[in-house]
């Protein structure tokens, strides 16, 4: 078929979640994670790439940078300084809490000793509960965790009593303008992070 359907242009966007969900992000979600290349940048944790390897060395090394923690009340994360090898095998042990079948298993199995072995786990914890302190990692950016942070990120899984993200129930976001968010925010893995490399 050639052309809008006889359904209308909206049904378009929900059959390509990931365009409907830009449209969704653009609404409810960029006057807070505004364009990522604006000079300086005034907005809250920069999502260009988010959920990406070269996101979360970026995010490892500097927590604090304008992109990340830098416009925000939270600054308990300290940067990791354990090296380029570590910091590749904690980024890749993060990348497949989100589930992608790309994962290098062999440097996953590395990532998750060394979250140990680095003290990560003093403040993160890898199950569905979390220590109140900082965001509990188990399926980190996975859809199921996207779902659920969105819903309520100043719950102790995540931020806790430091949240400064407005929570969205389904009043804001109906079921399917979610869904479309959460791919359209699953498929920042493969988009270029567009402050900066790694």
């Amino acid at each position: 078929m050639i052309g809008v359907p006889v359904s209308g242009p909206l049904e378009l966007y929900k059959n390509d979640p990931v365009v409907w969900g830009a449209r969704v992000f653009t609404r409810e979600c960029a006057a807070c994670h505004s364009d990522c290349t604006e000079k300086p940048f005034k907005g809250v944790m920069c999502l260009d790439g988010y959920g990406s390897r070269a996101w979360v060395k970026k995010f490892l090394v500097d927590p604090h940078e304008a992109h990340f923690f830098g416009n925000t009340k939270i600054d308990d994360m300290e940067a990791y300084k354990g090296g380029a090898e570590l910091s590749d095998a904690l980024a890749e042990f993060l990348y497949a809490q989100g589930g992608h079948a790309d994962a290098n298993a062999e440097l996953v199995a590395k990532g998750r000793t060394a979250f140990d072995k680095e003290g990560c786990e003093s403040c993160h914890q890898l199950d569905e509960d979390g220590s109140g302190d900082a965001p509990a990692l188990q399926g980190w950016a996975s859809e199921a965790w996207l779902k659920t942070f969105i819903r309520g990120p100043d719950a102790e899984r995540f931020y806790g009593k430091a949240n400064e993200m407005d929570a969205f129930p389904h009043e804001k976001l109906d079921n399917l303008e979610l869904a479309a968010v959460i791919s359209y925010l699953r498929e920042q893995t493969r988009a270029p992070l567009n402050f900066g490399s790694p």
